[in-house]
Parts: C-alpha cells; sequence; structure tokens
C-alpha cells in the first residue's frame, strides 16, 4: 500500500488566515516494505520540469532522510542549476531503528544492531526497482550516508557493488564491531567487480575515527579494482554533525568530476559540446544529451554575438531535435528565422511554441504568443500592433 502526500518546507501547521500557498518540494510517500515487515517512509524530490517533461534522471539516494533530505535535495539542486551535474531526483529514507538497520553484524554492547542485511534487501529487492518502475531514471544511482549510514554505504560497495555507482560516505564508522568493515574490505575489495564506481570519504575533525579509517583508506589504495575511484577529504574545521554539509556539495562535484565543459561555449561551438557530452555517456554509461539550456546560449551567442544566423538555425534545429516537447526550443528556432526573412518558417516554430506552452501551462505562453502574432502580421505584411 502506497500513500502520496505533499511534501512542504516547514512542518509546523498554517493558520487560514495566514496569506499565500504551502511551499513543496516534494512527496512523502508511505512504502509497505515485505522485507522489513514494516511501513517506511520515502521522501522524494524531482527537479523543476519533471513533469512537464519526459526526460531520464539519475538518482540520489540518502539515509537518515528525516535530517538530510532537504539539505541533499537543496545542493542537489544548486549544482545542477550550476551545470556541475545533471538534474537528479533525490529519495530519502527516513529511519525506524537506525541501529538496527545500518549494522552488518549483531554487536554484543549495541542490542537490536545486525539487521543491516535486510535493510540492503529492502533497498536492493523494493525500494530500488520501485523507484525506477513508478520515477522516470536513468541507470546511474548515488548513495549519501552520514555515520552508521557512512559505514553502511562503505558495506553496500563491498556486499552489491553493482547497486550504487557513487557513493558518498560522510565520517563513516568504520570501526564498528571491531572493524568489521575494514576485515571485510581486506578480503574482498579485490574480487569486486572492475565496473566503474566513485567512492567519496570525508571526516570531520574525530580523532576516534580515524585509526580504523586509515586502515581502510590504505586497503582502498592497496586493493580495490582501478575502476573503483576513492577520494578522501579530511574537513577538519567541521565536526561530526556540521560535516555533512560540505561533504555533500564536495561528493557529489566529484562523482561529476569533469561535468561542465571547458572552454567558452564559441569555442566548442556544436561539435564540441556533443563530443563532450557523448565523453560523458561513456564515462556515466547512459546517453547524456547537450543540456537544453546550453544549447539554447549557444545559438543566441551565434545569433547576437558572432551574427551568424546559419549557425544559429543550425543550433535551434538540433534542439528542436533533442528536446521536442519543450515549447522554448521551438521560440528560439523561430526567432532566427525570423530575423533572417524565413517568416513562414518561423510562424510555424512559433505556432509549435504556443501549442506546447498551452499544454505544459508554461509560464513564457503570453510571450510565445506575442512573437507568432508578430510574425503573423509580418508574413501577410501588416504592421504588428503589441
Amino acid at each position: 500500500m502506497l500513500l502520496f502526500i505533499g511534501l512542504g518546507v516547514f512542518s509546523t501547521g498554517i493558520r487560514a488566515a495566514e496569506p499565500g500557498e504551502p511551499l513543496t518540494i516534494g512527496r512523502l510517500v508511505k512504502y509497505w516494505s515485505k522485507a522489513l515487515g514494516e511501513e517506511r517512509t520515502l521522501l522524494i524530490t524531482t527537479p523543476a520540469g519533471y513533469d512537464r517533461f519526459a526526460r531520464r534522471y539519475p538518482v540520489v539516494y540518502v539515509l537518515d532522510g528525516e535530517g538530510n533530505h532537504i539539505l541533499a535535495a537543496a545542493v542537489t539542486n544548486f549544482l545542477a542549476r550550476n551545470n556541475q551535474m545533471p538534474p537528479a531526483i533525490v529519495v530519502s529514507i527516513t529511519n525506524t531503528n537506525r541501529t538496527r538497520d545500518f549494522t552488518p553484524t549483531a554487536a554484543a554492547d549495541r542490542p537490536g544492531s545486525g539487521g543491516g542485511a535486510r535493510f540492503m534487501e529492502f533497498f536492493k529487492a523494493e525500494l530500488v526497482p520501485w523507484v525506477e518502475q513508478n520515477y522516470r531514471t536513468e541507470p546511474y544511482r548515488i548513495l549519501v550516508g552520514h555515520s552508521l549510514c557512512g559505514m553502511f554505504a562503505i558495506w553496500t560497495m563491498l556486499t552489491e557493488p553493482d547497486l550504487f555507482q557513487g557513493l558518498v560516505a560522510v565520517s563513516p564508522y568504520v570501526m564498528w564491531d571491531n572493524d568489521y568493515v575494514v576485515r571485510l574490505a581486506a578480503e574482498r575489495l579485490s574480487a569486486i567487480p572492475a565496473t566503474r564506481r566513485s567512492l567519496y570519504i570525508t571526516l570531520g575533525n574525530e580523532p576516534d575515527y580515524k585509526p580504523a579509517l586509515d586502515r581502510f583508506l590504505k586497503l582502498m589504495k592497496g586493493k580495490a579494482p582501478k575502476s573503483t575511484t576513492c577520494h578522501f577529504v579530511p574537513l577538519e574545521n567541521e565536526n561530526h554533525d556540521s560535516v555533512l554539509l560540505e561533504s555533500i556539495h564536495r561528493g557529489l562535484v566529484a562523482i561529476y568530476a569533469g561535468w561542465q565543459p571547458s572552454g567558452d561555449l564559441l569555442t566548442l561551438g556544436l561539435k564540441g559540446l556533443e563530443d563532450h557530452y557523448r565523453q560523458l555517456s561513456q564515462k556515466y554509461g547512459y546517453t547524456i544529451e547537450v543540456p537544453e539550456a546550453m544549447l539554447n546560449q549557444l545559438g543566441y551567442l551565434y545569433l547576437q554575438q558572432r551574427k551568424d544566423s546559419h549557425a544559429a538555425i543550425t543550433v535551434f534545429r538540433r534542439n528542436v531535435e533533442l528536446f521536442p516537447n519543450s515549447a522554448n526550443v521551438y521560440d528560439s528556432l523561430g526567432e532566427a528565422l525570423e530575423q533572417t526573412g524565413q517568416l513562414e518558417e518561423a510562424v510555424r516554430a512559433y505556432r509549435e511554441a504556443v501549442s506546447r506552452a498551452e499544454k505544459n501551462l508554461d509560464a513564457n505562453l503570453n510571450i510565445y504568443r506575442q512573437n507568432l502574432a508578430r510574425a503573423e502580421a509580418a508574413s501577410k505584411g501588416k504592421p504588428h500592433t503589441p
């Protein structure tokens, strides 16, 4: 049984007399897990425009969801807007029994521990398939965990190495049960599949955590496949609680290192951009197209800065091919065609923009209508009155 509820930024009640509308950042889903024998709460945030377009997205899974979801969703959105990573779906799992779920062994001094295998089964057999069935996802998953959950992330890499392609382990508690995960790494690291994955580890000013983590890092350096990259960054100015924010930011940036093209757009041109994203596709294992906004920007650089309308129209047409459900790509193409006197084609492009904007409830609908009216008047030799 699933229950969907709007997820607001604030949990406090809103009085009827208060002005404005609730600010919603995602959905709260109640999911009954057979593996765990209990109901779990999922917090899910999708990228801007998810409901209007048919694009697919990687997924960032976040543990300790009740405290970390809004933070992770904000960082993911910020990095995507600045083209340091792709837009992504963020799925967070809230806790019911943290010690039980994220510990791979039952430690004598921690009653109720050792339920990690059941939680892993929930993740692998229930949660990931459910997300991929109900959301448009790409085959690239990232797991973010802090402290005990950071240790769980590393344990996941050792026991289910193909489940996640990127892992962010923040202050991981790898000294659990006499360094169990470190001992397991010594046995399994050299045998994990040689597929590409990225592990990013941070540690605040936490001296008690360092000896066991140093032993694990030494094993990573000597035994991990070359296809598994491991970055460790000490954050000495942070404590165990404050280290999380910078770690999520740095971890996602590291996993998506090289995402942003180097050099200015005009120097790269259409071919350079498509070559760059073709290389990213090979790196991340799925087809990654040049972003719509980037192609749009390149087209206008050609049109306005270079005064090269032919190159601009070529770029805008490519954007239409890649993103046919977007209203803006047709509007931009229409503008370039209109400026070069190809008025009939411009009118057709503007009509496509208006049609899609009406379907998508696009905020720029009135602008697209004005552009269409202007081009239609010009094509008939009539003056246009705004």
